[in-house]
Parts: structure tokens; sequence; C-alpha cells
């Protein structure tokens, strides 16, 4: 094998490697902005669980506003506004991303994320939220996305028909995305339920075990 053989083979191997990085990235995306999917889907107009709900989804933004991933998110946010400062010749520092940006960020790599893993990746990461959820992919569509559709459509205008395939990629995928936040929301009030029926039991143990001798309280004669 020549030189420039090895090279170009390094070259693709170089280009699987980094497309494959994207690809679990964007899964990591939408697994590590669960809670944050939730919060925005319950505390929305829609207060698709009543009051519980919204109390749930504000709870759990508060905790996202301090999460890890929501100072990734604002980390990579700024670098970006110091980069675009740059290039502009800007000599001040921009401001501090806000918090309306960072929930735009997050919303914008979840969106990615759905769009551009095929329907496979999307299914498997919805199946960790919702064990007995049964969803069987026909294997034509499975490893096709979101994104290539709406390419092909763009490109085609008003000439665009889809396929049987294409039909059943689109409505596979609208009902996996909806799944995703359904499931997201469902699984934050249960866990929210749960914390504040614990708390309750907590404090029930503590006012109601039986005191040790000589805590106070009658004593027998």
């Amino acid at each position: 094998m020549t030189n420039e053989k090895q090279n170009e083979m390094s070259a693709e191997e170089k280009k699987a490697a980094a497309l494959e990085q994207l690809r679990q990235d964007r899964k990591n995306n939408l697994e590590s902005l669960l809670s944050y999917s939730a919060a925005n889907y319950l505390k929305s107009t829609e207060a698709p669980f009543g009051s519980m709900g919204n109390r749930a989804g504000n709870f759990a933004f508060n905790e996202f506003l301090t999460s890890k991933k929501a100072n990734e998110i604002r980390e990579a946010s700024y670098n970006q506004k110091v980069q675009e400062a740059q290039s502009y010749g800007t000599i001040s520092q921009p401001e501090y991303t806000t918090n309306y940006e960072l929930e735009r960020n997050a919303l914008g790599l979840i969106q990615d994320a759905q769009v551009n893993l095929n329907l496979k990746d999307l299914a498997d990461v919805i199946k960790k939220i919702a064990p007995g959820l049964k969803i069987d992919i026909p294997d034509k569509i499975q490893n096709m996305n979101y994104a290539s559709l709406v390419e092909k459509a763009q490109k085609a205008g008003e000439d665009y028909k889809p396929t049987p395939e294409e039909e059943g990629l689109a409505a596979y995928f609208q009902t996996l995305t909806t799944a995703y936040k359904s499931f997201a929301g469902y699984g934050l009030i249960g866990s929210t339920m749960t914390a504040e029926y614990n708390e309750a039991f907590e404090k029930f143990s503590k006012e109601f075990a039986p005191k040790a001798s000589g805590e106070g309280g009658a004593t027998s004669k």
C-alpha cells in the first residue's frame, strides 16, 4: 500500500471517527438535557399535567440553571460570542450568557440531535426513559434521519412528493419527538411526587418515632 493510499485511509478513518463522535454527542445531549426538556414541557402554556406538573417543571428548571450541563452550554455560548467579537474587531468583552440564551441554546441542542440522529438512535434514547414502550421501526427507515428528508424536500420545492418510506419516516419522527418530551415530563412528575412523599414520611418518622427514655413526656410509675 502506497503512502498516498495510507494517508487517504487515515483521512477516511478520521472522518468516520469524527462522525461517530458527533453521533454520540447528540445522543448525550438528548439524555443530559432530559430534565430541561421535561421542565420546558411541564411549565409550558399547555400545562399537560396541571398544577402539579407546573410545580415540578419550575423546580426542575431552577435545578437545571445550576447544573453542569447548563454551565457547559453557557461556556460554549460565551466563547462563541468572544470569537464573533474578535472577528469584527470588537475590543470590549461580550456580555455573559443570559438565561434566555441558555434556554434557546439548550432547545437548539435538543432539536439538532432529534433531526440528525437516525430513527433507531432516537428510539433507543426514548426507550431508556420508557422501558415498556414498544417501538418497532422498519429496517428500510430505521437508519434515516429527519434532516435528510427536510433537505430533499427543500431542494425539490413544489415538485416534492414523499415516498412511502419518507412518509413513514415523518410519522415516526413526529411521534418519537412527542414521546421524548411526554415521557420526560411524566418521569419528572413521578420523581417530584416521590420526593414530596419522602419528605412527608421523614417528617412523620421524626415526629412520631418512639421517644428514648429521658427525652421528655410522661413516665409511668
